[in-house]
C-alpha cells in the first residue's frame, strides 16, 4: 500500500509540474521571438545633415556600425580628395558619377559613382564599406543567402509576373539602383542593386548585388572600376 501511495504521489507531482514546464516553455519562446525582433527588425534610427551640401539622410545602426539607410546622392566637388595617407587634399578626384540613365526622377535612387569617387565620396566621419563591413551586416541577418531579402526596400523593386519580389524589409531599405556600363549603358533599375565595397582586387574592386527575383539574393561580384554603383556609407 505504501509503495503505491508513493506512486500516486510521484504521478500527481509529474501531472502537476507539467503547466509550469509550459508555462516555462511558452515564456522562452516569446523571449526568442522578442530577441529576434530587436534585432533584426528593431535597429536605431537617426539622421545625419552632410556639411557639403546639406542634404539630410537617413542612418540605422545594425550591431556595432551604423549605415546610411538611403543611397548616397552627393554631387562631387572638383576640389573633394584625400591624400595617400587619409588627409584632406586640394587635389581633383579623378572619377564620374552619374543619374541613372541621365533622368532627374532617377535621383530618388541616389546617384551611381565609378571607383575613384566611391572610394573618397563619404562624407566626413564615414566611409566606403570594406568586404568586413559587409559581412557583418550580412551574418547579422542570417548570412548572404538571407540577408538580402531582409535588406531591400519595400517599394521600388520590380514585380515578377505581377507578384512581388520577396522581401522582410528592415531599416536597410536598400534601392534598386541599378549600375552604369563602361561604355555609357544603363540597366537594371528596379531589378538589381549594386552596391561598392571599398576592398581592392588589382584593377577590379568588389561590389555586392541584390537580385530582385531570388532568395539567394545577396552576392559579392568583382566590380570594374569605370562601372557606375550605388555607394552606402558606415560611420567611422
Amino acid at each position: 500500500m505504501g509503495y503505491r501511495h508513493s506512486n500516486t504521489r510521484q504521478k500527481s507531482m509529474k501531472i502537476n509540474l507539467l503547466p509550469n514546464y509550459l508555462k516555462m516553455k511558452k515564456i522562452l519562446f516569446i523571449l526568442g521571438l522578442a530577441l529576434c525582433y530587436f534585432t533584426c527588425f528593431s535597429q536605431l534610427q537617426g539622421t545625419i545633415k552632410d556639411s557639403r551640401d546639406g542634404k539630410i539622410y537617413k542612418t540605422v545602426k545594425m550591431g556595432t556600425e551604423t549605415w546610411l539607410a538611403e543611397n548616397l546622392a552627393y554631387i562631387p566637388n572638383e576640389k573633394d580628395g584625400y591624400d595617400q595617407n587619409g588627409l584632406y587634399s586640394s587635389r581633383p578626384i579623378k572619377g564620374n558619377y552619374w543619374v541613372y540613365d541621365n533622368q532627374k526622377e532617377n535621383e530618388q535612387y541616389g546617384f551611381l559613382y565609378d571607383w575613384g569617387y566611391a572610394i573618397n565620396v563619404c562624407p566626413t566621419g564615414w566611409h566606403l564599406p570594406t568586404d568586413a563591413d559587409w559581412t557583418s551586416l550580412t551574418d547579422s541577418f542570417g548570412g548572404a543567402k538571407v540577408a538580402g531579402e531582409k535588406l531591400k526596400s519595400k517599394l521600388g523593386w520590380k514585380k515578377l509576373n505581377g507578384v512581388e519580389p520577396i522581401t522582410k524589409r528592415s531599416s536597410f531599405n536598400a534601392l534598386p539602383g541599378g549600375c552604369r556600363m563602361c561604355k555609357g549603358s544603363f540597366c537594371g533599375l528596379s531589378e538589381f542593386a549594386y552596391f561598392w565595397s571599398s576592398t581592392p582586387n588589382s584593377e577590379e574592386s568588389r561590389c555586392f548585388v541584390m537580385r530582385w527575383a531570388y532568395r539567394c539574393v545577396l552576392n559579392e561580384n568583382k566590380g570594374n572600376k569605370k562601372f557606375g554603383y550605388s555607394v552606402r556609407c558606415v560611420m567611422d
